[in-house]
């Protein structure tokens, strides 16, 4: 084995290393991104069903509309 192989093999993983900590790294932003999005999803999902679950309006209508005076 002559000098230059281990040197290039060393050179090689050291290439393959930063290559595999930008992945890492863009992996890791991807998923800070996706887990602030679902938090803001699910606050936004909270705040339909409280809406839905809330008291209705009562605004005294009736619930069978009466025929027009013509009829």
């Amino acid at each position: 084995m002559t000098e230059s192989q281990p040197e290039a093999r060393i050179v090689e993983l050291e290439t393959r290393q930063v290559f595999l900590d930008d992945a890492l790294a863009s992996l890791n932003d991807a998923l800070v991104h996706q887990q602030q999005r679902i938090t803001h999803l699910e606050q936004m999902l909270a705040l339909v069903v409280e809406r839905l679950r809330g008291p209705t309006l009562d605004l005294d209508l009736p619930t069978v509309e009466p025929p027009p005076p013509h009829y």
